[in-house]
């Protein structure tokens, strides 16, 4: 039950991480000439992996009450890209933890969250 709650998730995780801590080139992504992009992609990976979580806490902890699902998922998201933020700042010579990066991911672990009640509600 425990893998066929959480292997979207764990797939997600690994992605997130892996991408997180390979070398990079810079900032800049040639053919994105937007501000800030990487801001936004920050958002969309920790929605993502909030959504994911909450939906793998969902099915396998059904009875915990969603209050309690909402806060460890935020706490568990959050404490995963402080993480990361820190990897990257100490670990990672190419790469920089950024606290406005910490609070993109921050911002998309909730609306991760939000998106799962909508979604959930719709489909019950």
């Amino acid at each position: 039950m425990l893998l066929r709650s959480f292997w979207k998730t764990a797939i997600w995780v690994v992605i997130i991480t892996t991408l997180s801590l390979i070398p990079s080139g810079g900032d800049d992504i040639p053919f994105i000439a937007i501000p800030h992009f990487d801001k936004a992609v920050h958002f969309i990976f920790y929605g993502v992996f909030s959504f994911l979580l909450l939906q793998g806490l969902d099915l396998y902890k059904p009875d915990f009450g969603i209050a309690r699902l909402i806060f460890l998922t935020i706490l568990i998201a959050v404490v995963y890209g402080g993480l990361m933020e820190l990897v990257q700042l100490v670990a990672v010579p190419t790469r920089h933890g950024d606290l406005f990066d910490l609070l993109s991911n921050a911002g998309g672990c909730v609306f991760g969250v939000v998106f799962y009640r909508i979604y959930s509600f719709r489909f019950l």
